[in-house]
Formats: C-alpha cells, sequence, structure tokens
C-alpha cells in the first residue's frame, strides 16, 4: 500500500474512477519470517498495521474494510458503483498471513 497509498490522493482530485483492492494480510509483502531477522528482532518489521480504508477516506475517496468472505462480491458491486460515478474506492480485504507464497520462484525465476 506505501507505493500506491497517495495514488488515491491523485484520483481524488482529478476524478479518476479506480478500484484499489488491497489484501490486507498485516504482514510485509512476500517476506519470509528468515528473510530479515534482525529487523524481525529488533523492530518488529515482520508485522504491519493501520486502517488502510481510513487512509482513503481520509484522502476522499469511497473505502471499505471487508472481513467475512461472504462480504467480498457485494463490496466490489458496491465500490463499482462509486467508481461509475467518478470517484476512487479503495476495498480492503483482510486475509490470513501465508506462508507459501506460489509466484515467488516464478519472479525470482524472471531475472
Amino acid at each position: 500500500f506505501g507505493f500506491i497509498g497517495m495514488d488515491i490522493e491523485t484520483a481524488v482530485r482529478e476524478k479518476i474512477p479506480v478500484l484499489t483492492i488491497l489484501l490486507n494480510n498485516q504482514t510485509m509483502g512476500i517476506y519470509s519470517p528468515s528473510s530479515f531477522p534482525t529487523a524481525n528482532d529488533l523492530y518488529g518489521t515482520k508485522s504491519t498495521g493501520g486502517d488502510y480504508a481510513m487512509v482513503a477516506q481520509a484522502l476522499g475517496g469511497y473505502n471499505e474494510r471487508v472481513v467475512q468472505p461472504s462480504e467480498v462480491a457485494p463490496a466490489i458491486r458496491r465500490a463499482q458503483k462509486v467508481i461509475s460515478n467518478g470517484q476512487p474506492a479503495l476495498l480492503e480485504i483482510m486475509t490470513s498471513e501465508e506462508h507459501a507464497f506460489p509466484f515467488r520462484g516464478a519472479v525470482g525465476g524472471a531475472r
């Protein structure tokens, strides 16, 4: 979210109807626990927090935080209505932390 968070402000200001879907597993990207052992132990860099949907709201965009899997499709439909009216939207979908990253090898193999 850090890279695209402020893009929401741009979308609000310029009335760009974009839907951002954030899968929030409350951890840093695809890093495994062994990726940054010292940083994890000393500074708690493994886990992240924050309510990104509220950040989108503060920037003037539509926001929704989805916790239940059964609410994903209805939330997407609501967001589609919002963007059809020219407003950007952010859906923050809460997920669990995964320790297996099936695409990691594909990304590393694309050197």
